[in-house]
């Protein structure tokens, strides 16, 4: 994988075990890169937390910016997070937006109340059979062997 190469995960929303372990074999078989159960998840880097509009591109830039003056690893992972509509370009634009200022990761989830589980767990499953967000032209975005 080269350095800049985006990596693709997820985090699923919990539900019983047979669950989790379905949708995480159905991520590999897609192709996502990496799957985060919510409980145990752990990472080589930081998970930032904007607030309000200070996320986003800009805001990945200036916190690696900010990293470098204390001297952080270049090769830091940063992860970000989000929804992303599956087969739709946009969510490929999106995802590139973040990994070009130096996201390293993007985790698609599906965050929210206990009550709304069964929902999640149902747009999740559906999402991650879709795999990973791709480009218009069919090429992953930012994965290795996809054009850039």
């Amino acid at each position: 994988m080269t350095k800049d190469a985006m990596r693709y995960g997820v985090v699923l929303p919990g539900g019983t075990a047979p669950q989790q372990l379905e949708q995480a074999v159905l991520a590999e078989r897609a192709g996502w890169d990496g799957v985060f159960v919510r409980e145990t998840a752990r990472c080589d880097g930081i998970i930032p937390e904007f607030r309000g509009d200070d996320g986003g591109p800009d805001g990945l830039q200036a916190l690696r910016a900010w990293l470098a003056g204390p001297g952080a690893r270049p090769d830091l992972d940063v992860v970000t997070d989000g929804q992303s509509p599956a087969g739709d370009a946009a969510a490929a634009a999106q995802v590139r937006a973040l990994a070009d200022p130096g996201a390293t990761w993007w985790l698609e989830t599906r965050w929210g109340m206990p009550d709304t589980l069964p929902d999640r767990v149902q747009e999740m499953t559906e999402r991650l059979a879709a795999g990973p967000p791709k480009r218009a032209d069919g090429g992953d975005q930012g994965r290795p062997g996809g054009s850039s």
